[in-house]
């Protein structure tokens, strides 16, 4: 009967859930027959690039991307490898190391599998077209929802890149953008005369008045009362400002966006900071969830590492930090550990190895940073 001894088990599990394979549930002779698991559940390789086209003129068009050609990694050498390490291991030979498995891994995996996605928008004959590169995958749809009048509701963890997603829709629909965060009182979006009669413009006035984007970001954050003013605006189309002015607003050239954290119905364990707003504005809009997109996280890494003065040769180690990161995000879900692993770690782990510090130390500065050492443990730290 094969046997591996605890500290192995959980060494050789991480490892394994760095190449992407499920061990729950496996016995010890599973997990020592490594090879026969990497090679069942390596995933099937994607295209780097995929160019999508939507068109604005009467509908949206969104051909199928293209078939992947991408070479899968070459499973069978690091099954192999990983398999006599752990050989070794049992026999008395070597000690089970995680470092030189997950080395074996990065050293073997193929990073060019993940799909970066370009958009063109094609716009009307007298508008040129605008192509977004390296755009969120799920932006297609989010141009098509604004498209057709819909208010839209970005809610994600943070740094998924919530702000950035709604500046390049206005980007792609030919629109200026206009920005506020939070509000605490409704004539933050209105604006205001002051004791001289001078009337104080807005991002919202802007957008109403002469057409754009308008983002309400953090709204989860705001006070309820103050965005529930806004419920004219958004189901009657008539805005009325203090300096006297009223517009009726032209849903084609003005759309309105929301972006939290939070679904708007109050604080969660994660974010507490949040608070409740009214379910009547909740109601006007589409609630779209942005989740993390791999491709965007990994140009997040190259960029780092490139400016803070790594090499392009060696880049193989801000990929595999991008690999550490993707792991202990899924451990911290798998244990319902309450902490934030979002692409800054990403950017900040591969900042700090550019500029020579060890993986472990970077582990430490950046994943562990708010862990307790129960929570350590948990994860087998």
């Amino acid at each position: 009967m094969t046997t591996l001894t605890s500290k192995d088990r959980a060494t050789f599990k991480r490892a394994l859930l760095a190449a992407g394979v499920k061990t729950r549930n496996m016995d010890d002779i599973q997990l020592t027959n490594a090879h026969a698991a990497l090679a069942l559940d390596v995933p099937a390789p994607v295209e780097p690039e995929v160019e999508e086209v939507v068109g604005l003129e009467n509908h949206v068009k969104n051909p199928a991307p293209k078939p992947a050609t991408t070479p899968a990694a070459d499973t069978g050498k690091l099954a192999g490898s990983i398999e006599q390490i752990i050989i070794d291991a049992m026999k008395g030979n070597a000690t089970l190391n995680e470092d030189r498995v997950i080395d074996l891994i990065k050293q073997h995996a193929n990073i060019e599998t993940i799909t970066h996605h370009n958009i063109t928008v094609e716009h009307p004959a007298d508008i040129p077209a605008v192509t977004i590169e390296g755009a969120h995958y799920i932006m297609p749809d989010l141009i098509k929802y604004l498209t057709i009048n819909m208010n839209v509701f970005l809610v994600g963890e943070a740094g998924g890149g919530k702000t950035t997603i709604a500046q390049q829709l206005a980007k792609a629909l030919d629109m200026d953008f206009h920005y506020m965060s939070a509000l605490t009182d409704k004539f933050e979006y209105t604006g205001f005369e002051d004791a001289k009669g001078k009337y104080h413009r807005t991002p919202l006035r802007e957008a109403v008045e002469h057409g754009g984007l308008f983002l309400l970001d953090e709204v989860d954050c705001s006070n309820a009362a103050a965005v529930k003013s806004l419920n004219g605006i958004l189901e009657n189309g008539i805005a009325v400002f203090p300096d006297g002015a009223t517009f009726e607003v032209d849903k084609n050239k003005t759309k309105f966006m929301f972006a939290a954290n939070t679904v708007g119905t109050g604080p969660n364990r994660r974010y507490v900071g949040g608070y409740e707003l009214d379910r009547s504005t909740l109601d006007r809009f589409l609630q779209v969830n942005i989740d993390y997109d791999p491709a965007i996280e990994r140009s997040m890494a190259k960029s780092a590492f490139i400016g803070a003065g790594g090499k392009e040769s060696d880049l193989s180690a801000a990929y595999g930090w991008l690999s550490t990161v993707g792991t202990f995000r899924q451990l911290l879900h798998d244990r319902n550990i309450l902490a934030l692993c979002t692409p800054r770690a990403t950017m900040q782990g591969a900042a700090l190895l550019a500029i020579g510090k060890s993986e472990r130390d970077v582990k430490t500065m950046v994943l562990h940073k708010h862990l307790s050492k129960d929570q350590l443990k948990q994860i087998g730290e």
